[in-house]
């Protein structure tokens, strides 16, 4: 098989293979189960900081079998004119080993969507080597829903137009899939002083919550197209259902403001998105 090579072990999540298991081991969950087609936020930073997030975000939902799990990853580098007038990137590889563990990518799903949508999807690996967040979350697909192919998206700056047409794109992976899972790597605002973060991540939070508006100006999160393009799936209606809110590896009632005038904060947020089966 064709595999991605892991670039960012060691800085964001453990080099050794057992400490690797170990901290990524699927934990209880929750015995509500997910609805799908659903969607869960994920943060991404240094597991120091974002573990138990993580693991809260993977929990909330339940032990559900998802056939397919969708990456909607943050791209920061700028497309290269090379590769425009694409806008998402993905990847030809059929897979990611990272330590003993071995992740398979849909690459047949892959290159159908880049037919149907040949000036929007481009794939080019060495985007991937410079995302450090579709890294940091696999293992914990791999833990929590094990031989699941993942088809891994990433995207950065877009126009109206662009966002439409990336919703259509997640509308024509689940037409062919229903029971697809999205999982959306962002955080609640970008690196910022302790009163700016406390004001972009309640707009975040705010966004989150009504479902919409995620392109205000405030919202700083580095993959708020995404989740605007996710609110527009007619299968996923509704606000997001918060289950967490985490600032520099602390968990936290609310958003605050902390004394610290020097140091920068980056506030991280669990949900879900759609409906749970309240019958079990």
């Amino acid at each position: 098989m064709q595999m991605l090579e892991p670039h960012h072990h060691t800085l964001f999540y453990p080099a050794s293979e057992k400490a690797l298991s170990d901290a990524t081991e699927a934990r209880e969950r929750s015995a509500k189960k997910l609805t799908l087609p659903g969607a869960i936020l994920c943060p991404h930073a240094s597991y120091s900081f974002v573990l138990q997030a993580l693991h809260r975000s993977f929990t909330s939902v339940g032990a559900i079998k998802p056939s397919l799990v969708v990456f909607l990853g943050p791209l920061h580098k700028e497309i290269l004119t090379s590769d425009e007038p694409a806008f998402l990137v993905s990847t030809e590889r059929e897979g990611i080993r990272i330590g003993a563990l071995e992740c398979r990518f849909s690459p047949v799903l892959i290159k159908t969507l880049q037919k149907e949508f040949p000036s929007a999807l481009c794939c080019q690996d060495s985007y991937f080597e410079e995302e450090a967040a579709f890294e940091l979350t696999i293992p914990f697909i791999e833990s929590y829903f094990p031989g699941v192919p993942v088809l891994p998206l990433l995207s950065g700056g877009m126009n109206s137009k662009q966002i439409k047409t990336y919703a259509q794109i997640l509308n024509s992976i689940v037409e062919r899939q229903n029971d697809t899972l999205f999982i959306i790597s962002a955080n609640a605002n970008a690196l910022l002083p302790s009163q700016q973060a406390q004001i972009q991540a309640e707009a975040f939070l705010s966004s989150l919550q009504s479902g919409q508006g995620f392109l205000d100006n405030l919202v700083s999160s580095c993959n708020k197209n995404s989740l605007q393009a996710l609110s527009l799936l007619p299968s996923i209606k509704g606000p997001w259902q918060m289950t967490g809110l985490f600032c520099k590896g602390e968990e936290y009632d609310q958003i605050q403001s902390f004394s610290d005038t020097k140091e920068k904060y980056v506030w991280q947020f669990t949900a879900y998105a759609g409906v749970i089966d309240e019958q079990l």
